[in-house]
């Protein structure tokens, strides 16, 4: 009876937390496209793909046409000399500025889209990890749920012989402390799955406060076969931040364009008329007429020949793209090496624990439960047991959970996705 009221008040604790949410029970697959389509973070990223668009409006400005409107008057009181009006319109031409700017927005446009990319990859990668946080966190509970129950099991047998005087109050007393122990434990495993429930919740965009994301399955597929070779010669056209690093010098290039045309001379062409009032003077009489102006103005290039810092700079940036797309490309290697190396560690100390380690833990504390039930057992033997049994067992579920990780990393590091 008591077992049964402390396992309940226990349930009724986990479930008050969570009454008013209610659980969705979703696949990997919709899980990363519930990301993809309502991940905050990443939907404000996306509005940099209108601010390059916008960057693209501008850089197709041109300069504009200016009008010019004159009033002009030589009159002198009383000898009616005249006057004139006149409309000039002019333009300043600026060779080759326009078309080199326009390029270098469609180059940024282009790096904005990759860097988009990018961070889809690292946010889906992110958002696996987390997956695999909350159904590791899951199995553990369970493992130490079972644990508690079993050893609620022998708490009860304890208490029915110490009445019986089997055994003493101290050994009675002594199952009751460790059951109190796992007790605490289980709580505390409990409120870390919560708070793994949340982040999982949180990063497709769901509001925690009605809704929880809940994992429909306890692995991920992680059987796969590499070749180190082949997954280094790919990756640099898969990964997006190598390709964004690609871009750079692309991009650096259209720099220097924009910086050599901007010392391009620029131009002016003015094309006036005049209109003169008939001028009825004694001394210099005019009938009305008008008169036509073309005029073309080229500034003298002295500053632009003498200083050319925007030129260096850019070709400076040019020789810095170029190193750090070598870089990235190096640490991207190295990346790809280890989290390969860390794979196959992973891959083979689970298959250890499938190797008959898991089931002779679990012969033994099989054998040790059966014993004490007949009374020929004591109860820490079987606690020992169950301990070895509980922490091989945790240790197996953590290296399945850490191989899954390490795929992920895996994939991540050499652009692909293929992860179920």
């Amino acid at each position: 009876m008591k077992k049964a009221s402390f396992l309940l008040c226990l349930f009724i604790l986990i479930a008050t937390s969570v009454q008013s949410q209610q659980k969705v029970n979703i696949s990997l697959k919709d899980f990363l496209e519930k990301v993809r389509l309502n991940n905050l973070e990443y939907a404000a990223e996306k509005l940099n793909i209108n601010i390059a668009d916008a960057a693209i409006e501008s850089a197709k400005v041109f300069n504009d046409p200016n009008v010019a409107i004159g009033y002009g008057s030589a009159e002198i009181y009383g000898m009616k000399m005249g006057s004139s009006v006149g409309i000039e319109v002019s333009k300043t031409f600026s060779y080759g500025k326009r078309p080199a700017a326009i390029e270098y927005a469609k180059s940024e446009r282009e790096l904005t889209k990759i860097l988009l990319d990018d961070y889809f990859q690292n946010l889906r990668a992110y958002a696996t990890s987390l997956w695999i946080d909350v159904i590791k966190k899951q199995r553990l509970f369970d493992v130490q749920m079972s644990t508690y129950q079993m050893v609620r099991e022998l708490v009860a047998i304890d208490s029915l012989r110490q009445v019986e005087g089997w055994i003493g109050e101290i050994d009675a007393k002594q199952s009751r402390v460790e059951a109190g122990i796992m007790y605490n434990e289980l709580l505390n495993s409990e409120v870390e799955l919560q708070h793994a429930y949340l982040n999982l919740t949180n990063v497709c965009g769901v509001s925690a406060a009605d809704t929880i994301i809940v994992p429909s399955t306890t692995t991920i597929k992680h059987v796969r076969q590499f070749n180190l070779s082949e997954l280094l010669r790919e990756a640099p056209s898969k990964r997006a931040d190598i390709l964004a690093a690609a871009s750079g010098i692309d991009l650096s290039e259209k720099g220097l364009r924009v910086a050599k045309a901007s010392n391009n001379t620029d131009f002016d062409i003015a094309v006036g008329l005049n209109l003169h009032k008939e001028a009825k003077n004694e001394i210099a009489p005019s009938p009305f007429h008008r008169d036509f102006s073309v005029s073309l103005s080229i500034p003298i290039p002295i500053s632009t020949k003498l200083y050319n810092g925007e030129v260096k700079a850019a070709r400076s940036k040019i020789q810095q793209a170029e190193l750090k797309y070598k870089s990235a490309v190096q640490v991207m290697e190295t990346e790809i090496i280890e989290s390969y190396n860390n794979y196959l560690k992973l891959d083979k100390q689970l298959k250890s624990y499938s190797n008959g380690l898991l089931i002779n833990a679990k012969d033994v504390l099989d054998e040790k439960k059966t014993g004490y039930r007949k009374g020929d057992t004591p109860f820490l033997e079987v606690l020992d047991a169950q301990r070895t049994y509980d922490s091989i067992l945790i240790m197996y579920f953590e290296t399945m959970y850490n191989k899954s990780e390490a795929l992920v990393k895996l994939e991540k590091a050499a652009g692909i996705w293929d992860i179920e």
